[in-house]
């Protein structure tokens, strides 16, 4: 009885391969050739060797080129799945540069000057959607603004949000399209990450402009 030298399966007589693993028999030890080339010089004995072993005795016998394409096939389809995965990622990456910077800060009514000021060190910056509208892009603001500074409530309805020359965002300005930071982007003619917008508490901006807050619903209704 011989054993195939590289994965240890019993070997059939006469085979050139092993069926268990493709192993040449031929690169076997001295001992194994000899068997081989005893086989080989017996018909008698190679012609009671069935090309294929009895069902339910194991797996079928495999000739050289058919073992190398049963592995070519599972190397490709790992190559395939691979692919897969490394597409889906650049996708991932794709998705996360279509996000733009902004700069936004904030403002407070000062009595003793009678203005809204910039707050010392309150500029942040957000990554937001090219696309985002007037609404959404307080809430972002509001929400990052609170947290670095607790005196801010997350409640984007009680605060504004302002263009630098403290004119409501709600559309661009000089015409009547509703705000895209795309679109505000393109008519100012600067870079996202030059452009900042500002936020400041709703009854600040009420005392800036010398609105009475019986006026309120108004701007409600702009913001």
């Amino acid at each position: 009885m011989t054993f195939c030298s590289s994965c240890g399966a019993k070997a059939v007589e006469c085979a050139l391969f092993c069926h268990q693993c493709g192993f040449s028999v031929q690169q076997a030890g001295g001992s194994d050739v000899s068997r081989l080339e005893n086989a080989s010089a017996s018909p008698a004995t190679c012609s009671k060797v069935p090309s294929r072993l009895p069902s339910g005795t194991g797996p079928p016998l495999l000739t050289f080129t058919e073992f190398r394409k049963h592995k070519e096939s599972d190397q490709q389809k790992h190559f395939n799945t691979k692919s897969k995965a490394s597409g889906k990622r650049k996708t991932n990456e794709t998705d996360k540069e279509k996000l733009v910077p902004c700069k936004i800060a904030f403002k407070t009514y000062r009595e003793d000057t009678g203005c809204l000021t910039v707050v010392r060190g309150s500029q942040h910056s957000l990554s937001i959607s090219p696309a985002i509208n007037a609404y959404e892009l307080r809430r972002k603001a509001v929400e990052k603004l609170s947290r670095f500074n607790r005196s801010l409530s997350n409640y984007p309805e009680h605060y504004c949000l302002l263009y630098p020359d403290l004119t409501l965002v709600c559309m661009i300005p000089g015409t009547e399209t509703p705000f895209t930071l795309k679109q505000y982007k393109e008519d100012l003619g600067k870079p996202y990450e030059r452009l900042t917008l500002y936020i400041c508490k709703r009854e600040d901006y009420l005392a800036n402009e010398g609105i009475d807050e019986d006026e309120d619903d108004n701007l409600s209704s702009n913001q």
